[in-house]
């Protein structure tokens, strides 16, 4: 199942904290984990400190219009300095999970102010606030990304709907 569940080590007089990530909500080889058991679970939740938002289509992307802005590390490319989104990379999402499609993926983390004194706005009022310019700025990138691409069209599942992993 991919749900992950771990504890922190607190440092100093910090209350200790828990990581708690969901992903593979859409699987191209496996059953995603019931959507139901999700929702449950994120009901008793108080604060989310990020979202994974990802695009994948059946052709690479085209980095040229951000030439001067990535750096590689392995199978991956990068873009630096996103003021949105705390990390935008893209790779073979094929390769990295042996499968046998053509599936590139783009992947973004949208981080989410956490509550606290200083914010003590809810999770829902706190998500509404930021997660529109995260989702503007995204799709900024890919439009950029697959802009004269022909008809290549993104990777769509069964249901006929895209990815989003929180």
């Amino acid at each position: 199942m991919p749900i992950f569940y771990a504890t922190l080590k607190s440092s100093g007089n910090e209350p200790q904290k828990a990581l708690f990530e969901v992903y593979g909500l859409r699987q191209y080889n496996k059953t995603p984990p019931p959507k139901e058991l999700i929702a449950e679970l994120l009901s008793v939740i108080n604060n989310v400190s990020s979202l994974d938002l990802c695009f994948d289509k059946d052709s690479p992307f085209n980095l040229d219009p951000f030439c001067d802005e990535v750096y590689y590390h392995s199978d991956t490319t990068y873009l630096n300095n996103n003021e949105v989104l705390s990390r935008v990379y893209f790779y073979d999402k094929a390769k990295k999970n042996n499968l046998n499609l053509s599936i590139y993926r783009a992947e973004a983390v949208a981080t989410i102010a956490p509550k606290n004194k200083g914010n003590p706005l809810p999770l829902k009022a706190r998500l509404n606030l930021q997660l529109p310019h995260a989702l503007n700025e995204f799709k900024s990138i890919l439009d950029k990304t697959t802009k004269g691409q022909g008809i290549s069209k993104p990777y769509k599942s069964k249901e006929n709907k895209r990815e989003l992993r929180a």
